[in-house]
Order: C-alpha cells, then sequence, then structure tokens
C-alpha cells in the first residue's frame, strides 16, 4: 500500500506546496502539482518552517544541477527514492532526456494516477522502475533522495552504472532521518566516504555558505541538511577552478557549490 511510504514521500511535496502558495518573496521553484499532490496525499507530517524551507533549497538546487547536466548534454538523470517528484513534468527538459524514476511500484502507480487526472505530460522520456537501472556507457546524472543508511547501501550499486562524465548528488535531512540518526555532520563524512570507496572523484559537501550564495533566502544551517556532489573523470560542474591545486580555507579541495569564502 502506498500508505506504507507517505511519511517518505509527503513532506518534499508538502514543502514545494507551500513555497509556491507564500506570498513573502518570490519562490525558489516552480510546481504546479505539488498541492494536488498534497491533497490527493496528505496531509503531511509537520515540520517546522526551517526543515520545510531546507528541502526547498535542496529542490531549487537539484533543479539547478538537473538543468546543468542537461546544458552538458547529459542524456539520461536517474531519481533514487523518487517519491512524489514531478522534475519531468514541471522543468524545461529536451524530449531526448531518458528520466529514470526509482521507487516502489505502489508509489509509482500512485503519482501516475493523480497526473493524469490533471493531463499532465512528461516533458521528457520518463521510466518509471522499482529498482536502479541506467545505461553504463553514457554519462548519467545520479539524484539520491532516500535516507542516509538507504543511500550509503545502494551507493555501490548505483557507481557501477555511472560512466565517465557521470554526477551523483546525494540530499541528507535531518527531518528525514530516522529517530537517533547520526547528525548531518556524521552522514556527510559517511556519504563522502562511500563516494571515495565507489570510485567517485571529488566528493564535496555543499552546505550552508554554498547554498546562502546561490539562492536569496536563509539557507539550511549545517545542523539542519547539506548535500554532497561527486564526479566521475573530469571536473564538470560549472565554475570549478581551473587553477591545479586550489584549496579551500580548510584545505580541502576548492569547488563552487561547496566553497567556503568569507
Amino acid at each position: 500500500m502506498v500508505k506504507e511510504h507517505l511519511a517518505r514521500i509527503l513532506p518534499p511535496v508538502a514543502a514545494r506546496c507551500r513555497e509556491v502558495q507564500q506570498d513573502k518573496r518570490a519562490p525558489l521553484l516552480s510546481d504546479p502539482f505539488a498541492c494536488h499532490l498534497v491533497e490527493a496525499f496528505g496531509p503531511a507530517t509537520e515540520e517546522s518552517e526551517e526543515d520545510q524551507l531546507a528541502r526547498v533549497v535542496h529542490d531549487a538546487f537539484l533543479d539547478r544541477i538537473l538543468l546543468d547536466a542537461v546544458s552538458r548534454r547529459t542524456r539520461q538523470a536517474m531519481l533514487f527514492g523518487s517519491g512524489l517528484d514531478v522534475r519531468a513534468f514541471r522543468l524545461q527538459l529536451p524530449p531526448q532526456l531518458k528520466v529514470i524514476e526509482v521507487d516502489d511500484p505502489q508509489v509509482h502507480k500512485a503519482k501516475a494516477l493523480v497526473l493524469e487526472g490533471l493531463s499532465a505530460r512528461p516533458r521528457a522520456a520518463l521510466k518509471r522502475v522499482a529498482a536502479a537501472e541506467a545505461d553504463s556507457t553514457k554519462p548519467c546524472l545520479f539524484i539520491i533522495c532516500v535516507p542516509t543508511a538507504t543511500a550509503l547501501s545502494a551507493i555501490p550499486q548505483l557507481s557501477e552504472m555511472a560512466a565517465e562524465g557521470s554526477t551523483v548528488v546525494a540530499q541528507i535531512l535531518r527531518a528525514a532521518q530516522p529517530e537517533g540518526a547520526e547528525s548531518v555532520d556524521a552522514d556527510v563524512a559517511a556519504m563522502i566516504a562511500a563516494f571515495e570507496a565507489s570510485g567517485w572523484q571529488r566528493p564535496d559537501r555543499v552546505g550552508h555558505a554554498a547554498l546562502q550564495r546561490l539562492f536569496p533566502v536563509n539557507a539550511p544551517a549545517d545542523d539542519v541538511a547539506a548535500m554532497v556532489v561527486a564526479e566521475r573523470g573530469a571536473p564538470l560542474m560549472p565554475q570549478r577552478p581551473s587553477a591545479a591545486g586550489a584549496k579551500r580555507k580548510d584545505g580541502a579541495p576548492m569547488s563552487y557549490y561547496g566553497w567556503r569564502g568569507d
């Protein structure tokens, strides 16, 4: 039953619905389907405003990552733990892009019924599957949207599908972690170690400082949420420094999304 998954899949879409309805500032993203999905499956478990904003900022960042990948002619993107994600419907994506949504079949079916009722059509080639699959001969953008423990167990398998030129982004959200889970910092460290062990290069934390510069709102504090970005092959992220050995102030390799400056 899809209700078994509601605690995981509802909070992200509820946060998007709240974001598009607020009138204090320009929304960070556009999602014409979010409130319809909340109406169909809600109400969602109450979360703090801080946790909801963290979800929205992460979603806006992931939109940016996906559109950048498309601009570099990446033609497949996997959403691991896609839940009620509707990027294939709401973003300006080319029909040549294959979006692979990985989740429980009941989640896929329930979401599809709502979207069909809204006469929504995906802008990219959409494939919904229960187990991860991708063309391992072509670059892929992997977006991991599951709790850290699940992500850590999946990283080796996903890494086998990652060709040169691939990028992976993993979300770490305090609100999405089970009771008694490790801190965000501990999860970031575990995620970076897992990516390095699976052959990914330049794993980098995307935290408060980087997100604060990208979006005109208060980005989530580092103990509330973070993301980890890694790549396969030559550096691909926009604005990575070309100078060999460029370092952050803390001595780590510098990147556009993770660099911490004054």
